[in-house]
């Protein structure tokens, strides 16, 4: 059963976030900033809908994550909302080294060849062509970021935009800053307002630190429950 849940825009007073948004959001995939949550107006009528509810978009991108990290920073320990965010792939996670590492070493050849990333391994059978997980190098991988990072995302048809700028980031600080995925960047200084890079941040960190204080809680209820008493002090 899915728990509604509906937090206020800190930047738009007559905005709020829900994220029972219930279309087929992967309709919109080019353009959706994260699957299952929708925006709808409220002109300033607290969390009543005064319109109907639409995918949150790229323009949104600096308000979403300022609104869902304050919302998830709030929220109790073990409150269903919270419990139901932590659940939800909003796409925050770091892309690994090895993986980077993998992507960016494949450079085209003349003989064909198929890679996986998940073996990170790369063969010249031709048996892996009708191996759905195996792709087959294109001829435009030459072992540098850019390449890598095109590899990457053809393995992410139905990426959301949270996932795509996140993998930006992290692509970027792999590569000690010299790659940044310019189209997609380029496009999106156009559309984002505020500040994004500190937003984004927020709502990674605000996520990071709901599942490292239930973990710390844990380890804690554990602790002492398997430790004895100490004697009073005389």
């Amino acid at each position: 059963m899915s728990v509604p849940i509906y937090f206020p825009s800190l930047l738009n007073p007559g905005l709020a976030y829900t994220r029972n948004y219930d279309i087929d959001t992967y309709g919109h995939r080019s353009g959706v900033l994260a699957h299952r949550y929708g925006s709808y107006r409220t002109f300033g009528d607290g969390l009543t809908p005064h319109s109907g509810t639409s995918y949150v978009g790229i323009a949104l991108f600096t308000d979403f994550c300022l609104s869902l990290a304050s919302f998830i920073l709030a929220q109790p320990l073990a409150s269903p909302a919270l419990v139901a965010i932590r659940s939800d792939d909003l796409g925050l996670e770091p892309v690994r080294r090895e993986t980077y590492d993998f992507l960016c070493s494949l450079r085209f050849k003349d003989k064909p060849q198929w890679y996986s990333l998940p073996l990170r391994k790369v063969s010249n059978s031709q048996e892996k062509a009708y191996d759905n997980r195996w792709r087959k190098v294109p001829s435009d991988a030459d072992a540098t970021p850019a390449s890598g990072l095109r590899l990457y995302f053809a393995d992410l048809e139905y990426a959301t935009l949270l996932r795509r700028y996140a993998v930006n980031r992290f692509w970027r600080e792999l590569s000690n800053g010299f790659f940044l995925d310019e189209e997609v960047f380029d496009t999106w200084r156009e559309q984002i307002a505020g500040d994004h890079v500190q937003a984004w941040d927020a709502l990674r960190l605000a996520v990071d630190f709901a599942s490292t204080r239930e973990h710390a809680h844990r380890l804690l209820d554990f602790a002492i429950q398997n430790s004895t008493p100490l004697k009073a002090a005389a």
